[in-house]
């Protein structure tokens, strides 16, 4: 989801108030308020497919798929999001009696997008990781089959696995379930991608 637009910072309470009451979704980072545009078909698609395979492995377990207009907030409460998908074990905790705002999610799953890519690996991740809970942090790419998969261990430390093309397979560890990425994007197209030439490699102009 891209963030294009801030309006003028404000507390965290104000930012819960007025957002309780919006017809559109924004995100909270550091005192700024961020709109949030809408969703392209192929992240619908691939979201879709998500709730759908990860939900059915979920179903009857310890552990629940939250998406769409679930809130996540950083212990701090210096920022509130929207993740595409967070996983919860156990009993969730919310901030309020609304139960709109999940405090200990397990996993969070972000499908990016060309203008937030950047955001998500970045800065957001950043924030998502002050979340004590968080055990997984997922990347799933629009353009190419290709899930990321970011796992924190028992001591605090973060491990990178990539899982590339239709017949691989993406392991959310901590909530012991799957990625196929075949479900994953069913029915995407994806963009041709250009051809890079090799470095050595010398044009002819025939």
């Amino acid at each position: 989801m891209a963030l294009p637009a801030a309006q003028p910072p404000g507390s965290p309470e104000a930012y819960l108030t007025a957002e309780r009451e919006a017809t559109h979704r924004h995100e909270y980072v550091d005192g700024e308020v961020y709109a949030m545009s809408g969703a392209s078909l192929p992240h619908i698609t691939i979201s879709t497919n998500i709730a759908v395979c990860l939900g059915s492995q979920l179903r009857g377990g310890p552990c629940r798929l939250a998406f769409h207009d679930l809130k996540v907030r950083s212990a701090d409460m210096r920022s509130w999001f929207y993740p595409d998908f967070a996983v919860v074990c156990g009993q969730p905790v919310f901030h309020d009696e609304l139960q709109d705002v999940l405090l200990n999610p397990v996993a969070v799953i972000e499908v990016l997008s060309p203008s937030t890519e950047r955001y998500d690996r970045g800065a957001k991740f950043e924030r998502y990781r002050e979340i004590e809970s968080l055990q997984a942090y997922v990347l799933v790419a629009q353009d190419r089959p290709v899930v990321e998969t970011f796992h924190r261990d028992g001591t605090g430390v973060w491990t990178f696995v990539a899982a590339s093309g239709l017949d691989a397979v993406a392991e959310l560890t901590p909530v012991s379930a799957k990625l196929r990425l075949a479900e994953v994007y069913e029915g995407v197209e994806f963009p041709e991608r250009p051809v890079i030439p090799h470095p050595g490699h010398e044009q002819s102009d025939q």
